[in-house]
């Protein structure tokens, strides 16, 4: 891990001493990459970007076109559409977590309210266009009242 890809605005955003919160699914979007999102133990909410380590091999009847494959933390690989998002079926990726990552970059700083509202949308089942052709959802690791103060309107 690059720790100089986890600094934003001259802090520093560990994922490895930090609470999971959530996931989104792989997809593609010039790189191969999932969200995360983190709570630190001071309680600030930030996301990074997992981006999976991907090689090209030749295509096996023609030889000549690269095909990306996904590397798996065992050594094993498999292609890109085993755990993304398809653009002809339009499901979404998997939560798939042996996928060797390659770097992690912070993606954002989350407010309560912002963290929030990812969690209400996710909640209706709804997903992220993440581009004009990959789709993401997340899965929450936390239950809303353990995030939220929730009040009686």
């Amino acid at each position: 891990m690059n720790k100089e890809h986890l600094i934003k605005d001259g802090k520093f955003y560990n994922p490895e001493t930090s609470t999971l919160i959530a996931k989104s699914s792989w997809f593609t979007h010039y790189e191969t990459q999932r969200r995360v999102i983190y709570q630190t133990a001071k309680g600030v909410f930030f996301e990074v970007k997992e981006i999976a380590d991907i090689i090209h091999k030749p295509h096996r009847n023609t030889g000549s076109m690269n095909i990306p494959h996904v590397q798996y933390k065992d050594g094993s690989e498999t292609g890109l559409g085993a755990i993304t998002d398809s653009s002809f079926s339009g499901t979404l990726g998997t939560m798939n977590d042996n996928v060797k990552i390659k770097e992690v970059h912070i993606n954002k700083v989350l407010s309560e309210k912002d963290l929030m509202g990812v969690y209400e949308y996710t909640a209706k089942g709804n997903v992220y266009a993440m581009s004009h052709h990959a789709k993401s959802g997340y899965t929450f690791f936390k239950d809303y009242s353990s995030l939220f103060t929730v009040e009686e309107a």
